[in-house]
């Protein structure tokens, strides 16, 4: 009962008016739970005492077949409140979102229980599966309706995901393991074979030498800025050899990555094509998609 009226100031008013409208003979039960062991159980808050003056206490049976039935009923009834408790979070985190599921029932305990602890990163993948999978989506007081599948479904999403990361970082021990192993077995090496391993590997590190000597070109004499716009935005432009970035590494379709390559390099390349007036170098692309794909 604490949880209700320490809401807010307002919803403890709220009540107090709501028992002074009622007449007859109504009794009103308000629970609360109270550990024994600790020093601070028998008291109570002198406005929680002011709405329900008197108390009972609900205690154990002395009975062990009464007290095993009392602890099963118990255990059920703590499922029961805890679930609802859940499904009042996600009906708030929905509502927060213009969301709104009506079936929230048929989602199990235990899934209910983790959707509530991570129903902020689920809602914008079963918002996006809910759209693409619903060509008249239902609203309802300017709410959408979304169903329990929908956030089953960024549940299953965000349940692989973290399966992943456990995966990935199981893997980085073994990987650790390996090169110590390597380590080890290099360590066991003769000294001849360490000389021999030495003098092939430099007269390899050669020809590499070479190659990054001829690839490393000297860099272009700097081009002054035509105008102060360009003055200002020069220090914040990231140079092309430190992007890491390439056209693979975008979440799209072959032909797709293949159609902005071309957008984007064609006038690099040929600048030619598009010097008679009939064709136009792309300045940009804005690369947009549903909600939660990035």
């Amino acid at each position: 009962i604490e949880n209700l009226l320490f809401r807010s100031q307002r919803t403890y008013n709220l009540f107090q008016k709501l028992l002074q409208k009622l007449s007859g003979p109504v009794l009103i039960l308000g629970s609360r739970i109270v550990d024994l062991s600790s020093e601070d159980a028998q008291e109570i808050d002198e406005k929680l005492s002011a709405v329900f003056p008197y108390n009972i206490d609900i205690r154990p049976p002395d009975d062990e077949n009464h007290l095993v039935s009392w602890k099963s009923q118990l255990e059920r009834d703590m499922n029961m409140i805890q679930t609802q408790d859940n499904r009042n979070h996600i009906m708030e985190v929905l509502s927060e979102n213009d969301l709104i599921c009506d079936d929230l029932e048929s989602i199990s305990f235990e899934d209910t229980k983790v959707l509530s602890n991570y129903i902020e990163e689920i809602v914008v993948s079963a918002l996006s599966y809910h759209l693409m999978n619903n060509k008249d989506p239902e609203y309802r007081n300017g709410k959408l309706v979304i169903s329990s599948t929908s956030l089953s479904h960024g549940f299953s999403l965000f349940r692989e995901g973290k399966a992943g990361g456990r995966e990935k970082l199981k893997q980085k021990p073994k990987e650790e393991k390996s090169k110590e192993q390597k380590a080890e077995l290099a360590a066991d090496v003769k000294p001849e074979t360490k000389a021999e391993s030495v003098t092939t590997a430099s007269i390899k590190n050669e020809p590499e030498k070479e190659a990054k000597s001829e690839k490393a070109t000297p860099k272009a004499p700097e081009v002054p800025p035509d105008n102060e716009f360009e003055k200002r935005i020069r220090p914040e432009v990231i140079p092309s050899e430190e992007i890491n970035v390439t056209f693979e590494d975008i979440g799209a379709l072959d032909d797709i990555k293949e159609s902005l390559q071309e957008l984007v390099m064609l006038p690099l390349r040929r600048p030619d094509l598009f010097t008679g007036g009939l064709l136009k170098p792309c300045r940009g692309i804005l690369l947009f998609g549903p909600p939660g794909t990035g």
